[in-house]
């Protein structure tokens, strides 16, 4: 299976090909805690639960086994076009067009062919979806205002759901019961005993609180540069 994933993107990134084999051979299990940490070190600087950001991801991706996944590391079902994409995106543009299937308010489900953003990486999927459920504006506000540092995963979810981010009915009860099968809240509290302790370093040693750093990557963001931050534990 990987080796025919790893085939069906020749002439991608190394580290695109690399990704997609990585997801093709993971279990389940593996999969929710790859996910999992991943989005606890994106919610250093998110704000977004990683319970959340897991969830949805295990969900819309299928633990990482969907054509989506697999082909275009997006596992989010992040479409191209996205409330006018009106945030700060580091987003490159790449698309994959496959059919989707959605549902109406009565229940009924019916299939639309759509162009879906296709990422360099895992990283690259992340840093974008946080920045769409941060950024993204529907008229004069924010589409998923409070969602950014909302403690509860449930009110978030029912956030991301109020602002349309998918159209199945039974959404947060979906997401909601992937949190709780997986016990996904763990990773909501991962380093967060030591947020006041720690700074957040780019590459070339600039220094930032939580805050000054996510101002940052916004900002470089905005121009289309994708800044990476690492946070340093200060030990006394």
């Amino acid at each position: 299976m990987a080796a025919a994933i790893v085939a069906g993107i020749t002439g991608q990134a190394a580290e695109t090909t690399a990704d997609a084999a990585r997801l093709a051979a993971m279990s389940q299990t593996e999969f929710v805690e790859y996910i999992g940490q991943l989005a606890a070190a994106d919610m250093q600087t998110s704000g977004i639960l990683a319970s959340v950001t897991a969830a949805q991801s295990i969900l819309e991706s299928g633990y990482g086994k969907s054509e989506l996944a697999l082909q275009a590391l997006n596992l989010g079902g992040m479409k191209a076009e996205l409330s006018g994409n009106t945030w700060a995106s580091a987003w490159d543009g790449r698309t994959y067009i496959k059919d989707t299937a959605e549902q109406r308010a009565d229940g009924s489900y019916y299939t639309v062919t759509a162009a879906f953003r296709a990422y360099p990486s895992i990283s690259a999927y992340l840093a974008d979806h946080s920045a769409y459920l941060a950024g993204a504006m529907s008229g004069g506000g924010l589409r998923y205002a409070g969602v950014v540092g909302c403690r509860d995963y449930r009110r978030a979810f029912e956030i991301i759901k109020a602002g349309d981010y998918a159209s199945s009915l039974d959404y947060v009860d979906k997401l909601c019961a992937v949190v709780e099968r997986w016990n996904l809240t763990r990773f909501d509290s991962v380093q967060e005993s030591h947020q006041n302790d720690c700074i957040y370093v780019n590459s070339v040693a600039d220094t930032w609180t939580q805050e000054e750093a996510v101002k940052e990557q916004k900002k470089f963001a905005a121009i289309g540069i994708n800044t990476v931050v690492h946070k340093v534990e200060i030990k006394s």
